[in-house]
């Protein structure tokens, strides 16, 4: 692993950077004449290189990278200074999920804590594989300036996904099956025009087009994130779709795992007939008359009634009675909706594993965060998960209480995505 690493930080780099051995599994790079924001642009460059490495024995090997920039700019006047910034920022991508590029915020550094034995991923799962909010978000924008129509489709798919499984699935799953529903239909980004914006019915041969797009999609999700059950989601949903376009019933023995399942009656729902623009409030009772239809033949039967009387009938609050993103959105700056989005697996993950210490620090920063942005909302919902954890130091823990509470915050946590994608 070192060796390839190696040779692929030298291939980019030797001609006109220094590239240096740091430490037992570290490198530096040193990168003469770029500010900050050119370094970052190289350190992507650099995590997606090494992505790419595949190796002999064994094949099936994947390699992801941490990296911290920084620059002189933040007024370090040694070069071990500039080292130990970059040292730092390189803790937090990993403790931030890992496989993530970080450049220098003093303000985060310090939030997050600069010792390397504050910074360990003692509360991250070593066979966890992470999907990094900022790759999903790349991948969303990019979709939603060829097609914002399929983008904000998308955006209600997943918050769809997400009412219905809260229920029925851990948080970590969940959020894989909303990060599935953001990018089921990323092939459509080379879809050509006159296909995409067609309004009449398509063509055996324009399918042909859009399930090749759609296996172009699939290889972007597997080459960016390396998420095996990402791609399961992802890739069973396709050819539900296609078995519903032929008209194929499933079988009794069906093996479609519960979150395509789940995925395919959200798209179906949404996905506006022929010759209409989008989906209407009065069209309601059409979508539900089309999931009743396909229910039994091409959909899950108990999933497609569960999801009329969990979520249809109950659009304005979800089952623990708790207002969901559908509809709100926070109007912030960009870069704090991406802070707080990249919260939202760790609380996944922090709740699921039942970690009051890892909670804890994460409602702190969504806190500081939130207070800087005056988000009231977020600022009480973490605040009321502090005092739950407080309590529990004295009294018995009360999980059930604290998955509300954390399950109220994810959902404002998601509408501060909601925003950037209805603005684009």
């Amino acid at each position: 692993v070192l060796r390839e690493v190696s040779r692929v930080l030298r291939e980019l780099h030797e001609e006109k950077q220094i590239v240096c051995r740091y430490g037992g599994e570290e490198f530096c790079v040193m990168l003469p004449g770029m500010d900050v924001n050119e370094a970052l642009i190289q350190a992507e460059c650099t995590r997606l290189a090494i992505a790419e490495i595949r190796l002999a024995d064994p094949a099936s090997l994947r390699l992801t990278a941490s990296l911290g920039v920084s620059d002189t700019s933040f007024g370090a006047n040694e070069t071990q200074e500039l080292i130990n910034q970059a040292d730092a920022c390189l803790y937090v991508a990993k403790r931030a999920g890992r496989n993530q590029s970080v450049t220098y915020d003093p303000a985060r550094i310090e939030a997050m804590g600069t010792e390397v034995e504050e910074a360990t991923d003692q509360h991250v799962d070593p066979n966890l594989v992470s999907l990094p909010f900022h790759a999903v978000t790349a991948l969303v924008s990019a979709l939603a300036n060829r097609s914002p129509e399929t983008a904000e489709h998308s955006r209600r798919v997943a918050d769809l996904c997400v009412t219905l499984a809260k229920d029925m699935m851990c948080q970590r799953e969940i959020y894989v099956l909303e990060t599935a529903a953001l990018l089921h239909d990323i092939g459509k980004i080379g879809v050509p025009d006159q296909l995409l914006h067609k309004t009449e019915p398509l063509t055996t041969d324009d399918w042909k087009v859009i399930e090749h797009h759609n296996q172009i999609g699939l290889d972007m999700v597997a080459g960016t994130f390396h998420c095996a059950e990402l791609e399961s989601i992802i890739e069973h949903h396709h050819q539900n779709q296609s078995q519903r376009r032929n008209g194929e019933s499933l079988t009794p023995n069906d093996a479609t795992p519960l979150p395509a399942r789940i995925l395919a009656i959200a798209d179906v729902y949404d996905t506006p007939v022929a010759g209409e623009s989008k989906r209407h409030t009065n069209s309601k009772h059409d979508a539900v008359a089309r999931l009743r239809d396909l229910a039994g033949t091409q959909l899950d039967a108990e999933l497609v009634e569960r999801f009329i009387t969990c979520v249809v009938e109950k659009e304005s609050e979800n089952a623990l009675g708790v207002p969901t993103t559908q509809g709100i959105a926070f109007a912030i700056p960009r870069p704090t909706a991406m802070q707080i989005g990249q919260q939202i697996e760790q609380l996944c993950d922090a709740m699921d594993s039942q970690d009051t210490d890892q909670l804890r620090s994460l409602t702190e920063e969504l806190t500081r965060i939130a207070e800087a942005n005056y988000l009231v909302p977020i600022v009480d919902a973490a605040a009321k998960i502090g005092s739950s954890i407080d309590r529990s130091e004295k009294e018995e823990i009360e999980w059930v209480e604290i998955l509300r509470q954390t399950q109220t915050l994810l959902d404002l946590c998601r509408a501060t995505q909601n925003f950037h994608l209805t603005e684009i």
